[in-house]
């Protein structure tokens, strides 16, 4: 269950009234995050993981999102890091010490047209419980309640992904 105020909300409908919309592309309200858990191992030098599901009832995306430390950057040099999911048009950044999570869905994606290459942006911190782990040996956080839902808030150019 989540809560936005109504400031938030007009603000977030007011910003994207001037997206584009055809027959094919609609914009995203909001997103849900299910599963939403992180472990940190012991080891220095070792990533973060981080797995959640992603779902957004709009554009009937529902996608897994890993990151393990294998997964490539798909941001320019620089940039705060983005990682795909297991559908190429949604990505995220996740700052697990802090259990901010933001994602970038493509708007538009089945269309073909460069001036559709724009991600709706949205975050989510959910409320984490976590407890040390012995086997493997770190800290293992799991988000509390099980789903979270947020609104997108914004948008913003996509990065290049191989299409």
């Amino acid at each position: 269950m989540f809560y936005v105020s109504p400031m938030l909300a007009l603000a977030a409908m007011t910003s994207f009234a001037a997206a584009a919309v055809t027959q094919f592309c609609r914009y995203p309200d909001g997103f849900a995050i299910q599963n939403f858990t992180t472990f940190t191992p012991k080891g220095e030098n070792e990533p973060t993981n981080i797995k959640f599901h992603y779902i957004d009832e709009i554009t009937h995306l529902d996608v897994d999102c890993v990151y393990n430390g294998t997964q490539p950057n798909i941001n320019a040099d620089g940039e705060l890091p983005r990682y795909l999911c297991d559908f190429k048009y949604v990505h995220f950044t996740c700052y697990a010490q802090k259990g901010n999570l933001t994602v970038f869905e493509r708007l538009c994606y089945l269309e073909d047209q460069e001036e559709m290459h724009y991600d709706a942006i949205g975050w989510v911190k959910p409320k984490l419980d976590c407890c040390k782990s012995t086997n493997p040996e770190g800290v293992h956080c799991v988000a509390n309640p099980d789903v979270v839902g947020a609104f997108f808030t914004g948008k913003a150019e996509s990065p290049k992904v191989d299409e």
